[in-house]
């Protein structure tokens, strides 16, 4: 923790998400007990990784850090990730873009923050109008709602990108981000979450 962060924590204080206790958004002992399970991931073509399941007190978490606003959560998000998950042989990470209005891009802040610990750019893709909310719609509708929305304002000849994004459902907007960087010459080396979303049949992992 930087001194930075304990002055923030002293004078301004925030409750955990999980247990409401001060000083931080996220207490040691939670931060510790959050159920870690680093695992491949692939949808489609895409082969990535990510360090937990959408659920219990990591979906908690998520929730506060997009919908709540607790954007110090990201620097943990991207702690669990480094320490959780190899450094990929990128050049440059691509964040998922987002249509909401919440004042913040959640994987921006996410990816900004891996980007630091690796020593990586942050390339920003963005969305076309349009569409609807992401956690309104059926797997089905995901992949039909993000279909060609996704492009980039930035060349990317020559580099290799990692591509991040909070949580991964069907991997429609994985693909729809990785259209887009290599529409813009980059080439994707994988992808990196939080968070994989699993089918509600399956059980175990």
């Amino acid at each position: 923790m930087t001194i930075g962060e304990d002055l923030r924590n002293i004078y301004l204080p925030s409750r955990c998400v999980i247990c409401n206790k001060y000083p931080k958004p996220l207490c040691d002992d939670c931060l510790s007990k959050l159920p870690i399970t680093a695992r491949q991931v692939i949808r489609a073509d895409l082969v990535g990784n990510a360090v937990s399941v959408y659920r219990d007190d990591i979906a908690t978490c998520i929730n506060a850090f997009k919908e709540r606003g607790q954007r110090g959560l990201a620097k943990t998000f991207a702690n669990l990730i480094a320490d959780n998950l190899p450094r990929p042989e990128a050049t440059a990470i691509a964040a998922a873009p987002s249509g909401s209005n919440r004042g913040f891009v959640p994987a921006e802040e996410i990816g900004k923050a891996i980007g630091r610990i690796w020593d990586l750019p942050l390339v920003r893709l963005r969305i076309r109008p349009g569409g609807n909310d992401q956690t309104e719609l059926t797997r089905r509708q995901r992949i039909e709602n993000m279909t060609g929305r996704i492009w980039s304002p930035t060349p990317m000849i020559g580099e290799r990108v990692l591509l991040v994004d909070d949580v991964i459902t069907t991997g429609g907007t994985m693909r729809e981000m990785a259209r887009a960087v290599e529409a813009a010459g980059g080439v994707v080396v994988g992808f990196i979450t939080v968070a994989e979303t699993l089918p509600k049949t399956q059980t175990k992992f």
